[in-house]
């Protein structure tokens, strides 16, 4: 029996070489192209380099690289081949940097499609494999993704040059094998990197680090893996090596001293450094359990809700085109409503849209059931915040051994405001979608909850937002017990490394006019890297407190061995 606690505490662009070879080729044209669209071709690349740390320079490259390569345009008749597979590389980048990986793979696969395999350049088809991989990656696809990574790794055998993003792509491929649960294809994958070598100082010391770690978790699961290479280095040795390595990343310097049954404070290596604390809050990743799969895709997590437990303030909501029958009955019976249809994988507002239920129905007319979209209606009318409406994300920080679970809510979060006043009858997405991944930097409009409860006691009295509250804390357990209810018991031991690295989550909440909390989503990776001084303070502070009960849990667990 699998044991539950629910505690509340108080308190991802193609690789820019890619860029630079297009930018350092000639632009050669027939004698026949326009200038005026060659000033073009260069405007899109330099929104493209922009777009990697403005959405709105983004935005931007995607309309002018689809006027460019499918408006039309003749221009690309009178491209070289390898200048028109790289600007189509771009556009595709770009695509996936506004959110957009259905269509950017649509892209990618064009470029791939312009020459065979034995006439496209080697160094773009690599850039091109990685990105497809990514994309795949977002979308969830880990096998496919997996398969393109991999295929990146073939092409860059041998290029001495490029074995420094060999490392890279390695460790994607790694990551989609442990989203799987399948650390033994993990190992195997890593295992190839050492064959032939008698030392470790000629292997990337996060390579290494990895390796040992993943050697070390099957130990702990009573894995005998039989497979890869002999190696003279036990996983502690590794571990050791990765730790005591410098640019490492923090995580192997906690998994040694875990190993090794010793205290480590994360923030004392943190130290100021914002670097090392980006690769901490990156960490968010990489180790998680797979089956966190289940709160990730919006339409496991809806089935999931829907029908055990309508008391976690899930809206009503659609599977289409499953449930496009109940839809239609919805509309005979309702008339016309509003809804937010929501790609299964989509993140950051992106792929959502906002439609009628006719437009709905539309919608599920043209898709497919492999690509499943999920429809919920919208909460009309919500709460306002200065006229504007604003969902709330907070975070839980999660614990999962295979034997007990434990969650942590914080009482750190934010709330984000929608760009434009609300007004009746406006649905546009700029006063609807709330989601600070749209909009870059100080310009977000987002507050800290001390400053929501501020607002909510002057305007709605001194127990609004405690009634909230309160919502939200009874709406989180039941989604974590949900989740528990959901996943299979592990046969692991008590003690496992990659359990001790803290998970944090991002559930996200409207609040309608009677104080009421309305799960919108959870985010298994909410973006912990700050967009702006306020951000960035908010999500130190969610990132250190993570790493605070991480200690405390380790702490716990030793004296409950004892």
């Amino acid at each position: 029996m699998r044991r539950i606690f629910i505690c509340f505490f108080l308190l991802s662009i193609l690789a820019d070489d890619a860029l630079h070879r297009l930018g350092a080729s000639a632009l050669s044209f027939s004698a026949n192209a326009n200038i005026a669209s060659v000033d073009q071709i260069r405007t899109a690349m330099s929104l493209t380099t922009k777009g990697q740390f403005n959405i709105t320079a983004a935005q931007s490259a995607v309309s002018t690289w689809s006027s460019i390569l499918e408006g039309g345009s003749d221009i690309t008749s009178t491209m070289q081949s390898q200048i028109r597979i790289l600007c189509h590389s771009l556009y595709a980048s770009s695509l996936s940097r506004i959110g957009n990986d259905q269509e950017a793979l649509r892209i990618y696969n064009v470029a791939l499609s312009l020459h065979n395999a034995d006439s496209l350049e080697e160094n773009a088809a690599i850039d091109i494999y990685i990105g497809r991989g990514e994309a795949h990656q977002r979308l969830m696809k880990y096998s496919t993704a997996r398969e393109d990574f991999l295929t990146a790794l073939k092409l860059i055998q041998g290029k001495g040059n490029l074995q420094g993003k060999r490392a890279k792509i390695l460790q994607s491929a790694v990551i989609c094998c442990l989203r799987q649960g399948d650390l033994s294809g993990a190992v195997l994958l890593l295992s190839d990197i050492f064959e032939g070598k008698s030392d470790l100082a000629s292997i990337d010391s996060d390579i290494v680090g990895l390796y040992g770690a993943i050697r070390f978790e099957l130990e702990l699961r009573g894995h005998n893996f039989e497979g890869g290479v002999e190696l003279s280095y036990g996983p502690l040795e590794l571990l050791e090596h990765a730790a005591t390595s410098n640019n490492i990343s923090p995580v192997y310097q906690w998994f040694h001293a875990v190993a090794e049954k010793r205290s480590l404070n994360m923030f004392d290596i943190v130290n100021g450094d914002n670097e090392k604390f980006l690769q901490l809050a990156a960490l968010n990743s990489p180790f998680d359990n797979p089956e966190l799969l289940n709160l990730d895709d919006k339409i496991l997590l809806h089935d999931m809700l829907n029908t055990k437990h309508r008391e976690s303030n899930w809206p009503k909501g659609y599977v289409l085109p499953r449930d496009e029958r109940l839809l239609q009955n919805h509309f005979e019976k309702y008339g016309e409503s509003n809804w937010m249809v929501k790609e299964r994988a989509g993140y950051g507002s992106h792929g959502n849209t906002i439609a009628k239920t006719q437009e709905a129905l539309e919608i599920s007319a043209q898709v497919k059931d492999s690509r499943s979209v999920l429809c919920q209606k919208l909460i009309e009318p919500s709460l306002l915040f200065n006229k504007r409406k604003f969902s709330i994300r907070v975070y839980v920080v999660y614990f999962n051994n295979g034997k007990e679970i434990v969650a942590y809510l914080l009482n750190i979060g934010l709330a984000k405001l929608a760009e434009e006043e609300y007004g009746e009858g406006l649905t546009s997405d700029e006063t609807y979608m709330t989601n600070s991944g749209r909009i870059e930097g100080d310009s977000m409009t987002q507050y800290g909850l001390h400053d929501l409860q501020h607002y909510m006691d002057e305007q709605h009295g001194s127990k609004a937002y405690q009634t909230m509250w309160t919502s939200v804390k009874d709406s989180v357990s039941i989604v974590i017990k949900a989740f528990s209810d959901s996943i299979h018991a592990s046969n692991q031991n008590d003690f496992s490394l990659f359990s001790t690295v803290p998970k944090i989550l991002g559930f996200d909440y409207i609040i309608d006019p009677s104080y009421e909390p309305v799960l919108m989503e959870v985010n298994r990776f909410p973006g912990l890297e700050g967009r702006g001084k306020f951000d960035q303070k908010m999500k130190y502070q969610v990132v250190e407190m993570a790493w605070t009960l991480a200690s405390i849990m380790r702490e716990r667990n030793h004296r409950l061995d004892e």
